[in-house]
């Protein structure tokens, strides 16, 4: 039971980063970003990551949109109140947009003009 508990308070303070909820897709990243390991559901006995998730209300709340995406937002503890509160106090960073500054390209022609026809004298002449 010492590596459920680990998992689930590494769990824990993942989705407590994202103050926004994580999308059950990027969880497991997200999760091997911070402790280097895959969320182990099928060493602690389940099928699919969502059952294990399903399986620790007090550690994960998992919402559904209209769409289907499941959606995970941590559940605060006693230990973890203060940490939530500030997280949710957070501004939410704003998406920068591209900005595109002279996207073109510059070439640098290397004659002042092009012949198109052949030169009918010869300008210098050696004597």
């Amino acid at each position: 039971m010492l590596e459920a508990d680990l998992v689930s308070k590494m769990l824990r303070a993942v989705l407590q980063s994202h103050k926004n909820g994580i999308a059950l897709p990027r969880l497991q990243g997200e999760y091997r970003s911070l402790t280097g390991d895959w969320i182990p559901f099928k060493q602690l006995g389940y099928p699919t990551l969502e059952a294990y998730l399903r399986s620790v209300p007090a550690v994960v709340r998992i919402e559904s949109s209209r769409s289907g995406e499941i959606t995970c937002y941590a559940v605060a503890c006693t230990e973890t109140a203060r940490i939530a509160q500030l997280v949710a106090r957070q501004r939410s960073s704003k998406r920068k947009t591209g900005r595109q500054v002279n996207c073109q390209m510059r070439v640098k022609k290397t004659m002042p003009f092009f012949l198109e026809e052949r030169p009918t004298e010869i300008i210098w002449s050696r004597e």
